[in-house]
């Protein structure tokens, strides 16, 4: 996973979920902060590939609903809760 992410925390919330649709992957990061301090953990990192990478537009987002529920599937039965 090359690149730079950044996510932001919610005043008052504790995580964040980040997802990034890719040309041929969907990648799902979950961010955790305790406290009140910058102690930020990256619970869970999943990524999934994209079956129809090229084609019509609503068959390429169909691909992508179903990579990321199966991305999302995989950290939570890590017990990785992901927040919307």
């Amino acid at each position: 996973m090359t690149g730079r992410w950044a996510a932001r925390i919610a005043p008052g919330r504790h995580r964040s979920t980040g997802i990034d649709v890719a040309a041929d992957e969907v990648r799902v990061a979950v961010l955790s902060r305790r406290g009140r301090v910058a102690d930020v953990r990256v619970d869970g990192l999943e990524r999934e590939p994209v079956g129809l990478a090229g084609g019509p537009d609503d068959a390429r987002w169909a691909a992508v609903a179903r990579a990321l529920a199966a991305a999302v599937s995989r950290l939570s039965a890590a017990g990785v809760r992901c927040d919307a």
